[in-house]
Order: C-alpha cells, then structure tokens, then sequence
C-alpha cells in the first residue's frame, strides 16, 4: 500500500488484495468523510464503480469522543451487514471497525468482515489491525492529495473542464488505442462566434458566463470516454472515440443548435445568445491508418474544417469533406 502511485491502486490493495493475503477476511469496505469526493478523483468509470462499492460514508466526524477512537470486533449485528458491507452478498459472522485518525479527526474506518464468527473476537490485540488503520489514513490522505494537483493541472480553471494539455494528454491514449484496435475516432473544435465582441460590449465577466455555460451545454449527454476540454480562449475541442463521421456529424449539429438556443444570463439589459461553428474530422478503419502522425492529421483537419465553417458564414458544421486548403489554420481571424 505503501508503494501505491494513486488512489485506485490504494483502494485495489485494501479491497482485493488484502482479503487475499488473509483467506479469513472475506469483505473489506472503507469509510470515509465524502465518499463521492474520492471517487471523482478516479480516472476510469470501472474503477469508479468498484470504488462505489468498497466506499461508504462515514457515520463519526469527529475522534472527541473516546468509544469512537477504538476499534470494535465482533459478531455482526442485526442489519450490520448492510450497514457496513452492502455490496457483500454472503452472510458474514464477524467483523472489524476501526477507526481512521487523521490529524487528530476520525475520517472513516477500516471495515473487514469474516464469514468465520469467531475470527473477529473482541478479546484478541488489535495492535495490527489498528497499524494497518493508521497507515491506511495516511495513503488514503496522500493519494488524495496526489490525484487534486493531478487533477487541478489538467483542468481549466474557468469552465471545469479539461484543459489543452490534458486534450493532448488524451488524444495520444486515444490514438494509440485506435491504432491497436482499429474502429472509428472522430474530433471536434469548436469557437464561439464573435466572442471578442461580447467582451468588448459587455465585459469580461459577461464573456466568462458565456464560457461558462457554454462548457456546461457541449457536456450534456457525453459519454465516459468522450474528452470535453477547453483548448484555448473561445475554443473548445471534443474527442469521441468510437464514433464515425456520421455520428460525430450529429452530435455537432445537437450541440450548435443547443448553444445557439440557449439565453445566457449576464449583467447586460437581455440575456445574451451566442452561436459557435464547428469542424470535423474523423480517423477511421482505411484513413492514414499508416500515417506517421495521425493524431496531428485528426487535429489539422478538424481545425481546417473549423476556419471552413467560419469562411462559411459561421454558425455551422463542417465535416470531413474539408481540406486543409480551404483555410490556413495559422491565418488569425481578429472577428472569431
């Protein structure tokens, strides 16, 4: 546990391989102060569902009481099983529930449970249990500490999502998968329309609000695997893995008409509505499957498609059809 990287390794070691270490000990669930808290710091949704299972809320938040500072062993009450193992189908005969201190606070506790009603027996030295409870508190702690700046160095500030170097982050894994795999990968980028004039008319704040929701409109309706980031000022950038042109056709037209429905509250006199164009581009099982970059062709195409739209009239989709020719990607357009 100890040798543990991240939070899920930390969790895995308690849940899985502890049971395995010792036969006796058949269930093992962790209780801490917000659950949820930790499982958004994991990163796949399998993980995340094994984490719900193995984490409950904690019932004691503070260690000022001295009967909630020592650790209990024991028969399983009535209705104990579903208190402190909800996921474990078998009967359980014993238990153990000790405390996790944290600078001074109990934050949870280390749950294990034996089908054996006589392995967990309050006359036996807990002096084991309760060292494993205390370096628990501390990996537990300093794994959570981890996966925050992890986390807070690859999201954007402003929006809460994604930011550009956790995109590319993303689209290497995503590119690689797709090269040993083969199947479908589709981009998006996305730019408000004329963003530079809602804050030069209204300000900088009413511009954030439009960020804002923005980010929170293109997330509705994605999928655990889709990648939503912003990839700088007004633009935004969308992966969808699995998913051919045609698709990703259709989930750019549902977000272009979602945002250019949407009224965004703002200090001005109305609420402001705002339009985005969108390019596409899509790797696919025969296109540049052999190409030295294809994450960088997903990218350029996609950002050619983009200024196409925008060459286009704005407020409107582009999709694989455009070339990098239409439009130069590194040509500015000063009215976005």
């Amino acid at each position: 546990m100890l040798a543990a990287e991240s939070l899920q390794e930390v969790l895995e070691v308690l849940t899985r391989d502890l049971p395995l270490g010792f036969p006796a000990v058949q269930a093992v669930t962790i209780a801490w102060n917000s659950p949820e808290t930790l499982v958004e710091l994991i990163d796949s949704e399998p993980a995340r569902e094994a984490a719900r299972r193995s984490l409950l809320p904690n019932r004691h938040t503070s260690a000022s009481e001295p009967e909630v500072r020592r650790a209990h062993l024991g028969p399983v009450p009535p209705g104990g099983q579903m208190q402190y193992f909800p996921a474990y189908a078998q009967p359980l005969g014993s238990m153990a529930i000790v405390p996790l201190i944290l600078r001074g606070e109990r934050v949870g506790s280390l749950n294990q449970g034996s089908d054996d009603p006589t392995h967990f027996n309050p006359e036996v030295a807990t002096d084991l249990l309760e060292h494993l409870a205390a370096v628990t508190a501390i990996c537990i702690d300093n794994a959570v500490n981890r996966a925050r700046l992890a986390h807070q160095s690859l999201t954007d500030a402003l929006t809460n999502v994604g930011n550009r170097r956790f995109f590319e982050q993303r689209l290497r894994e995503e590119v690689s998968v797709w090269q040993r795999r083969g199947g479908d990968l589709s981009c998006l980028f996305v730019d408000l329309d004329h963003f530079k004039q809602i804050n030069d008319r209204y300000g900088h704040q009413a511009g954030d609000l439009v960020l804002q929701q923005a980010a929170r409109l293109f997330s509705q309706g994605l999928r655990a695997s889709d990648v939503l980031a912003r990839y700088g000022g007004e633009e935004f950038a969308l992966l969808l893995p699995a998913t051919d042109a045609a698709r990703a056709l259709e989930i750019a037209e549902r977000l272009r008409t979602r945002l250019a429905g949407a009224r965004i509250a703002s200090s001005a006199e109305s609420a402001l509505r705002i339009t985005a164009s969108i390019g596409l581009a899509s790797l696919d099982g025969s296109t540049v499957r052999h190409a030295k970059e294809p994450g960088a062709w997903l990218l350029q195409h996609a950002d050619a498609a983009l200024y196409a739209a925008k060459a286009r009239g704005r407020n409107c989709v582009v999709g694989p059809e455009a070339r990098a020719d239409v439009r130069s990607p590194d040509i500015v357009d000063s009215g976005n």
